[in-house]
């Protein structure tokens, strides 16, 4: 059996912007079996986001909770039914830390997780903590049938992410990341971009190849590069995922 799993950035920036139409259209023509959704923050569109993915043919779609100061936060829609949980969202005195996670079961038992790691540049010792707290919300999970995706901010090569082992530390709680053959996710004003949006699989589940595509961006606004509008500025990433005991 095969999932398709696609996360986008969709560069709300704590505001609820109107997500643009060809932005639908793009999801809905995936037809992901588990879509991730980060930088989302609900009630700047009608119909909803979520009422466009259900009518795409998503069983369920679930939206992280906020706390109140108009966070970006996580949307997850599967093909599926799904539940909440089993991992709460995190309690944690760090601004952003609780609306950028979300966990979801789906019928067939498999564990799907958004996440979106908050840029903590200007917060010392924010990206640690946070780290920390994901390897402890994960390792219990460990064999389980568990997908994680979403805007990691880290491309595990940068001298923070290996001080902190981030790629080790995901080997440890047992996820593995889906190969992704070349392209970026994240290009910016300058210079050649990076990867940092990501998906991992855990379980029985096992990555068979991912791509990062530009293509409606560079559609729908030529030329754009670090744009100050508010429309997905990453790539869409999408995967394709076995799994032997489905």
């Amino acid at each position: 059996m095969q999932f398709r799993v696609a996360t986008w950035n969709l560069n709300a920036r704590t505001h609820a912007r109107p997500v643009p139409a060809w932005v639908g259209r793009e999801l809905m023509g995936l037809q992901a079996d588990l879509l991730a959704l980060t930088e989302h923050v609900p009630g700047g569109e009608v119909p909803s986001l979520a009422q466009v993915l259900q009518a795409g043919g998503a069983a369920s779609v679930s939206v992280s909770e906020d706390q109140g100061a108009g966070d970006n936060r996580i949307l997850i829609a599967t093909r599926e039914p799904h539940t909440l949980g089993p991992i709460p969202q995190p309690e944690l005195d760090l601004v952003s830390a609780h609306a950028n996670f979300l966990s979801v079961t789906l019928a067939s038992g498999v564990i799907g997780v958004g996440f979106r790691m908050p840029d903590y540049s200007k917060t010392p010792g924010g990206y640690a903590l946070l780290w920390d707290w994901l390897f402890d919300a994960l390792a219990p999970y460990r064999g389980h049938n568990l997908i994680l995706a979403g805007d990691l901010n880290a491309d595990f090569i940068r001298p923070l992410d290996r001080k902190l082992r981030l790629a080790e530390r995901f080997a440890e709680v047992g996820l593995q990341l889906v190969p992704v053959a070349d392209g970026v996710s994240f290009r910016g004003r300058s210079g050649p971009g990076t990867r940092i949006d990501h998906v991992f699989v855990g379980g029985s589940l096992r990555g068979l190849s991912g791509t990062y595509s530009w293509k409606a961006i560079d559609r729908e606004h030529p030329g754009c590069r670090g744009c100050s509008h508010g429309v997905p500025d990453h790539a869409l990433m999408a995967t394709q995922i076995s799994c032997v005991n489905l």
